[in-house]
């Protein structure tokens, strides 16, 4: 009981962070819409922040073993829960300005597939959700979701650095550019220890049978 209850309070802490800030933030600029644009930068690299903490947290801990990353892996599931609520945040900033965004069909096609996992994502992530899911089923969904996301995120990034007008407020900008630059890494170190350990045991199981 008393570890859901810390849960409970950071996943309190991280939503009331990201709400609280975004409202400051257009409530700064008068609420016109180069204050929602202010608050949706914010708001979409806040995203990045929990995103890639939750996606990197296991490697991180096999990397390095620290009390941080020890709390990361812990409440990883509670912070891509965090990170589907200030997603949904975001695309309800997006609504105020939908007038002004112009985007053809097909893009609005290609954006929706990562909305898509999201969404998925956040719901299986429910305690109640995943017992009745397989397991197999659920690694999948969160495997290949993770994955569109973080290219999702990946090309908003690199839009910027090719469209420095996109930039904007630079709040946590270079921190989330940080961590969704090495996240590929984390995680392909972490698929190759996995392998090295996998074969060092099927050896280790040979040599014992021969």
């Amino acid at each position: 009981m008393k570890t859901f209850s810390k849960k409970w309070w950071l996943l309190f802490v991280l939503l009331a962070f990201q709400s609280i800030t975004s409202v400051l933030i257009a409530w700064h600029y008068g609420f016109t819409k180069e204050a929602y644009r202010a608050s949706i930068t914010f708001t979409m690299r806040y995203c990045t922040v929990l995103f890639s903490l939750a996606y990197m947290a296991r490697g991180l801990h096999v990397i390095f073993k620290t009390g941080v990353t020890r709390f990361l892996l812990a409440n990883r599931k509670t912070m891509g829960i965090a990170f589907t609520y200030s997603f949904i945040f975001h695309l309800c900033e997006l609504a105020f300005l939908h007038s002004t965004i112009t985007m053809s069909p097909v893009m609005y096609g290609i954006q929706l597939i990562p909305i898509a996992f999201i969404n998925l994502m956040g719901i299986t992530s429910l305690l109640v959700v995943e017992k009745s899911m397989s397991r197999k089923l659920w690694k999948t969904i969160h495997t290949w979701g993770s994955i569109i996301i973080w290219i999702a995120l990946f090309k908003n990034y690199i839009l910027i650095f090719f469209i420095p007008s996109l930039l904007g407020d630079r709040s946590i900008f270079y921190l989330g550019s940080f961590l969704v630059g090495i996240t590929p890494f984390v995680r392909l170190y972490l698929i190759y220890r996995k392998r090295h350990l996998h074969t060092i045991v099927h050896k280790q199981l040979s040599a014992s049978h021969s």
